[in-house]
């Protein structure tokens, strides 16, 4: 099958696939989550949190906050070229200051999250679903 006949999808699959092919030890993804259906983008971060865990080094970026939440170890939250924040995603998420000033709407469990947290309850910043359940639980 030649490159051009293929769907933007795939040839964005391809590209990825080619370059993971070499090997490399530092990785940049730049909104990889664009076109992809969700069954496929899991797979695809999933991969990429594998080879993370392998000791290579995945440098997403991106504005799908749910995406971040779940799969970045580290976020930097950057404006205008200047970092603004460098923490965990959810030390990033709990500052609904700092996401502001970048424009940045974190998702919806967050925004949940500081919602009740800014009623003056203690809440945890929850970041998945899952974590979700088993609060809970």
């Amino acid at each position: 099958m030649l490159p051009h006949s293929l769907t933007r999808v795939q040839r964005q699959r391809l590209a990825v696939d080619s370059i993971l092919s070499m090997e490399p030890d530092i990785i940049v993804l730049d909104e990889p989550t664009t076109g992809q259906d969700r069954g496929h983008l899991n797979k695809f971060l999933s991969r990429m949190k594998m080879l993370n865990e392998a000791g290579k080094t995945i440098i997403l970026i991106s504005h799908d906050m749910g995406v971040v939440a779940e799969y970045a170890s580290r976020t930097i939250v950057m404006k205008d070229g200047e970092i603004l924040m460098d923490a965990d995603a959810r030390g990033v998420f709990s500052r609904h200051d700092i996401l502001g000033e970048a424009s940045i709407e974190p998702h919806l469990l967050a925004r949940a999250c500081n919602d009740v947290r800014k009623g003056g309850k203690d809440f945890p910043v929850l970041l998945t679903m899952g974590e979700l359940e088993r609060y809970l639980g």
